[in-house]
C-alpha cells in the first residue's frame, strides 16, 4: 500500500507536539510495511540537513517551500471571499499543481491529511483520480478559534476570529463527512464530531510514547524545587498562558519557597520572558534534545487555556516519571487525574498549591512519577495507534478496488 501523506509543516526535528505526531506517524508507517511519501509545505529559510536526512529514512520526503502564515493579504482576501483562511491557504494554484505532479508519478492508493487544512487538496484529487482520503484531526480546529476569540482583549481581533471560528467550523465539518476515514485523537474528540456531523466516519486513534526515548534519572539525582516547561512560542496561547503562570502562579510559589526556580524551553521565546528573572524565571531558549533537563527537574508544568487534541510534552514528562501541573484544557484527552501523576487546577492559588505540595512532599512526588510513567506505558504506544490508521486503510483500498 502507497500512502502520500500530506502536511501543512515539515515536522522534522520533531520538536513540538504537532510535529511530533506528523513525524512519528510516518515512522510508524514505515515500520508497518507501508510505502510512504510525505509531502508537507516549509517556510522556514533553513532547514537542518541532519532533519531531512532523519525524514529520508522511512520513505521519500518532498518539501514545497511555502509561507502559509496569516499575513494581511491572506486576511484581507478570508475577508473578501468570507471563507475559512485556516482552509484557504492551504489551498493554492501552486499547491494543487505540485501536489497533481506528484500523484501522477507516485500513484498513491491513499491520501492521509494531517490536519484538516489539508483536507481540501485530499478532496480535490479524490473528485480528479478517485483515491480515497482520510484526516488526522490532531484537534478540532474551529473549537481552538472559538476559544481563541473568547479569550482575546483586542476588540476587532476578537470579532474576525469569532467569525473565521464560524467559517471554519461549516468547512471542517463538510471536510470531515466527504473525506472515507476520520482519525480523533481522543474519544472526547471523536464522540462531540460524532454528534455534529451526518456520517459515522470518524474513529479514534490516539498517539503514544517512546519509552526507550524517555528514560527517567534517580529520583535523588532531581532538584525537586525545579519547574520545566517546553513550549512553543509561535503560538499566542502558548505565550499567554506562560504570562499567566509566571504573573499569577509564579509570585505565590517564590514567596513559601524561595528555591524555586522555572526552566522555559522553546525556539524564539520573547524578550519580554527576561524580566521575570527575578522570580526563578529561567528562559534557556531552544533545546534540540530535552531529555537531560527534565532529568534534572522535579516537576512539569503544562498551564493552557486554549487548545485541543492531547499534549504530547504532557505524555513525554509523565514518561519521565515526572508529576504534572496542568490545567483542564491542557489536560484535555489524557484521561489521567492524581491517580496517574496527573494534577489539573484552573485556579492560580490552588494551581500554586499544587506545585508547592509536591516540591516539600518527596514521597508524594515520587509516587506520582512513578505512576505517571506507568499509565503511559499502558496508555500510549505510537505502533498500537498507528495500526488502527494502517487497518482502516487496507479495508478502503480493498473495497476502492472492487
Amino acid at each position: 500500500m502507497k500512502i502520500l501523506q500530506l502536511a501543512p509543516r515539515f515536522p522534522f526535528p520533531p520538536d513540538d507536539g504537532g510535529k511530533i505526531v506528523m513525524a512519528n506517524t510516518y515512522k510508524e508507517f514505515y515500520n508497518l510495511g507501508v510505502n510512504v511519501m510525505l509531502f508537507s509545505t516549509n517556510r522556514e529559510k533553513m532547514l537542518y540537513h541532519d532533519s531531512i536526512i532523519e525524514a529520508n529514512k522511512y520513505g521519500n520526503s518532498i518539501l514545497f517551500h511555502y509561507n502559509s502564515k496569516n499575513n494581511l493579504p491572506k486576511i484581507v482576501k478570508s475577508i473578501i471571499t468570507n471563507k475559512s483562511i485556516y482552509i484557504q491557504k492551504f489551498y493554492s494554484k501552486n499547491l494543487i499543481k505540485a501536489v497533481d505532479n506528484l500523484i501522477q508519478s507516485y500513484k498513491p492508493d491513499i491520501l492521509h491529511a494531517e490536519h484538516t487544512c489539508m483536507a481540501k487538496l485530499c478532496l480535490h484529487f479524490r473528485d480528479k483520480y478517485n483515491i480515497p482520503f482520510g484526516i488526522r484531526l490532531h484537534n478540532i480546529e474551529h473549537d481552538i478559534w472559538q476559544r481563541y476569540a473568547s479569550n482575546s482583549n483586542n476588540l476587532l481581533k476578537r470579532i474576525y476570529t469569532q467569525h473565521q471560528a464560524n467559517l471554519l467550523k461549516d468547512e471542517e465539518l463538510y471536510l470531515i463527512e466527504q473525506a472515507n476515514i476520520n482519525f480523533a485523537i481522543t474519544d472526547i474528540e471523536r464522540d462531540k464530531l460524532l454528534s455534529l456531523t451526518t456520517k459515522n466516519n470518524i474513529i479514534t486513534a490516539s498517539v503514544g510514547v517512546y519509552l526507550d526515548h524517555w528514560i527517567p534519572s534517580r529520583f535523588e539525582k532531581r532538584n525537586p524545587f525545579q519547574m520545566i516547561i517546553a513550549t512553543t512560542f509561535n503560538w499566542q496561547p502558548n505565550v499567554d498562558a506562560l504570562y499567566w503562570f509566571l504573573e499569577n502562579v509564579m509570585p505565590i510559589v517564590r514567596e513559601k519557597e524561595p528555591r524555586a526556580k522555572l526552566l522555559i524551553l522553546g525556539k524564539n521565546p520573547p524578550k519580554k520572558l527576561k524580566k521575570y528573572s527575578d522570580i526563578g524565571a529561567d528562559v534557556i531558549g531552544y533545546v534540540p534534545n530535552i531529555q537531560d533537563l527534565v532529568r534534572e527537574s522535579g516537576i512539569y508544568i503544562a498551564p493552557l487555556f486554549v487548545g485541543a487534541g492531547i499534549r504530547i510534552k504532557i505524555l513525554e514528562a509523565m514518561a519521565m516519571e515526572m508529576p504534572v501541573v496542568a490545567t483542564s484544557i491542557s489536560a484535555l484527552g489524557i484521561n489521567a487525574d492524581e491517580t496517574n501523576g496527573l494534577f489539573i487546577e484552573d485556579d492560580p492559588i490552588k494551581y500554586a498549591d499544587k506545585i508547592l505540595e509536591l516540591m516539600q512532599n518527596d514521597e508524594q512526588r515520587n509516587k506520582a512519577g512513578i505512576n505517571a510513567r506507568e499509565f503511559i506505558k499502558n496508555s500510549f504506544d505510537w505502533n498500537k495507534n498507528v495500526k488502527i490508521i494502517v487497518d482502516e486503510y487496507k479495508k478502503i483500498t480493498e473495497n476502492n478496488k472492487n
